[in-house]
Formats: structure tokens, sequence, C-alpha cells
């Protein structure tokens, strides 16, 4: 299957910067493939989010773009969460982060749902080459 045959129904953005999110669903949206972007300002309300889709069995997201400081729940509790839902086990997940601690790429790089890890802002060209990995 070619990178333009594949739909992607759902990108999942959790971002608490409102800044940030208006930049990135901007970019995200320019990417042909996807059809919905739905951003979430923190891994609480993230979580929330996925749990009533699960109980509700709605379509869970293709992909979930992740932050890693942010209040309430930071990225690395989030996937903590997440990594105890089963139906979330194919969801992917990728860093979206201004962080170049290595410390945080390393920790990335060790979990099974994290397929990649990409640094703020980011352009059509890298969220395509983490779609056609998809």
């Amino acid at each position: 299957m070619s990178i333009l045959e594949k739909l992607i129904n759902d990108i999942m953005l959790v971002e608490d910067d409102p800044i940030t999110t208006m930049l990135t669903e901007m970019v995200i949206k320019r990417a042909p493939r996807v059809q919905r972007v739905t951003p979430m300002k923190n891994g609480l309300s993230a979580l929330r989010e996925l749990q009533k889709r699960i109980h509700g069995n709605e379509d869970l997201p293709d992909l979930i773009l992740l932050d890693i400081n942010m209040p309430v729940m930071d990225g690395w509790d989030f996937l903590t969460e997440v990594g105890k839902l089963a139906p979330l086990e194919q969801v992917p997940v990728v860093m979206l982060t201004s962080s170049v601690d290595p410390a945080d790429i390393a920790r990335a790089s060790q979990s099974s749902r994290v397929k990649a890890y990409l640094s703020k802002p980011v352009n059509v060209q890298a969220l395509e080459k983490v779609l056609a990995d998809l």
C-alpha cells in the first residue's frame, strides 16, 4: 500500500501550549492523508478521552503525538497509564517535544510504544516520514 493510499482518520495531539497546538495542527492539516486532529491539553485529558472511546466502542486514534513536559500528567506518566490499556497496544505514539535532553531521547527509544522522536516545531516532511512508517 502506498503512502497516499492509507488515510489517517485521527491524530490525537497531546500538547499543553496553545500556540504550539495551533501551529502543529496547521502542519498536520497540510498532510493530505490526515482527516482529523484531536487536540488534548495534557496527558490526563487525553487518557480520559481514550478510556471514553474504549468503553464506548468508538474509534481510537491512528496516531498519538505526545509532548513530554506538561502539567497535570506529563508524557511519561501518560505512556505508563496507556500501557495498562490493552486496546491501545496498536496505537503508535510519537514524542513531539522541545526536549533535546539525551535522557529523554534514550528513554523514548526504550519504550516499545514510542515509534519516533520529533523535535518541535514539526514540519510536513518529518510528519509524512512518520506516517509512512505506520
